[in-house]
C-alpha cells in the first residue's frame, strides 16, 4: 500500500538477501535501533516467536521522529 502511495519503504530481515519488489532498501533486524529514528510510520508482520516476542520496545519507538504536531 505504501509504494502505491509513493512512499518509500525500507525493510528489515533477520539475513541479507535478495530485496522483495516492495522494498526501497532492505537491512537486518541488527540495525533496528539505527533505522527507527529515519521512521514514520512503523508496520509490523512478524511470526510469533520467541526472537520476535518484544522486538518493538517503549524505548525503540522513542529512536523515532518526533511529529511536527506534537
Amino acid at each position: 500500500m505504501t509504494k502505491a502511495l509513493e512512499g518509500y519503504v525500507e525493510g528489515l530481515k533477520r539475513r541479507k538477501g535478495s530485496y522483495p519488489e516492495w522494498a526501497d532498501e532492505l537491512y537486518t533486524t541488527e540495525s533496528l535501533d539505527e533505522e527507527f529514528p529515519k521512521a514514520d510510520v512503523v508496520a509490523s508482520f512478524l511470526p510469533g516467536m520467541a526472537s520476535t516476542f518484544h522486538i518493538f520496545t517503549e524505548k525503540r519507538f522513542g529512536f523515532m521522529k518526533t511529529p511536527p504536531y506534537s
